[in-house]
C-alpha cells in the first residue's frame, strides 16, 4: 500500500518535507566536491527551491489536491534537468574555487634519479 493510506496524508507530507530539506543540500555536494561547476549550483538551487516550494505549499493543503500532481510531475522533470545541468556543467566549464585540475602531472624525484 502507499504511504498515504498507512500513515496517513499528514504524515506523509511531513516526510516528503524532511526528505527535501535533505536532498536540496546533497545536490549541491558535487559542487562543494569541485566535480561541478557554477552552472550546476546555480541549476541545482533553483530547482531545489522549486521543489521546496511544492513541498510546503503541498503541507499547508488538506487532502490530496492538484498540487500533489503538479509536485509528482515537477518531481520528474527536476531529476531530468539536474542530469542534463550535470552534462551541461562539463560542457561549458566555470569558476569553482572548489574544482580540482582534471589531470595531475607528477614530475619524478631527483631521489629516483640517484643511484
Amino acid at each position: 500500500p502507499m504511504m498515504p493510506v498507512v500513515k496517513g496524508e499528514r504524515s506523509t507530507k511531513i516526510q516528503m518535507l524532511g526528505y527535501t530539506i535533505m536532498l536540496v543540500p546533497l545536490t549541491i555536494l558535487p559542487w562543494l566536491a569541485g566535480r561541478l561547476g557554477t552552472l550546476y549550483l546555480v541549476t541545482a538551487v533553483l530547482l531545489g527551491a522549486r521543489l521546496m516550494w511544492y513541498c510546503l505549499k503541498l503541507l499547508k493543503e488538506n487532502g490530496v489536491t492538484p498540487t500533489a500532481w503538479k509536485m509528482y510531475k515537477f518531481s520528474l522533470l527536476y531529476l531530468f534537468l539536474l542530469f542534463a545541468a550535470m552534462g551541461a556543467d562539463h560542457l561549458f566549464p566555470s569558476a569553482n574555487p572548489f574544482r580540482k585540475p582534471d589531470i595531475v602531472v607528477l614530475q619524478p624525484s631527483e631521489v629516483l634519479h640517484q643511484h
